[in-house]
């Protein structure tokens, strides 16, 4: 695909930021309206466990019950849609659900991300966890400055490859995350 769709003004959001570390084509498609996720299995399993998982909490936590799981940021061109937000004590936690840590630097740079726009936002005290439901672990997320300026850099990078004339070549960042990529076909038929 050559000379598709010009994108201008990027919407940089959580899901792009994962995409930056995991395929830039995959990257340069999403803003172009390209999506292929309706039958892919992994992308079913990360749908029932985030439901379980929610389910569950709203079992626990009669405060939750009846709230919508999700939570919408929107700051300037910046979005994001957030598994979910706890409190623990007077800090703000900021919590993302995965089956497994196999993209665990994409999935820690998107909660990152949703960690900076709240900053942006003036919110304080914050932090972010990362549920990992195959390992049973969970990982704590701090915007610190040197990841704060990783996450900047990352806008920038998202923006730029968005921007681009023609489609990256299909070269994934690390190859295992082809096998059950739903846009495999797409890239390798």
């Amino acid at each position: 695909m050559e000379g598709g769709k010009k994108v201008e003004d990027v919407r940089v959001t959580g899901m792009m930021i994962h995409y930056l570390y995991i395929c830039h084509r995959k990257l340069w498609l999403l803003p172009r309206g390209v999506f292929f996720s309706g039958e892919n299995y992994f992308l079913k399993m990360g749908k029932l466990i985030e439901e379980k998982f929610l389910y569950e909490r709203s079992r626990e936590n009669k405060e939750f019950e009846d709230k919508d799981s999700k939570i919408y940021l929107n700051e300037g061109y910046l979005q994001g849609q957030i598994d979910y937000i706890d409190r623990e004590g007077n800090c703000l936690i900021v919590g993302e659900i995965k089956r497994s840590g196999r993209a665990r630097k994409a999935v820690l740079m998107q909660i990152a991300f949703y960690l900076y726009i709240l900053k942006l936002k003036g919110i304080e005290n914050i932090k972010g966890k990362l549920l990992l439901d195959e390992e049973k672990e969970e990982v704590e997320v701090i915007l610190t400055d040197d990841l704060e300026k990783e996450v900047k850099k990352a806008i920038m990078q998202v923006k730029s490859i968005c921007r681009q004339p023609n489609i990256p070549k299909a070269i994934p960042l690390e190859k295992r995350f082809c096998r059950g990529c739903s846009f495999k076909d797409f890239c390798f038929a």
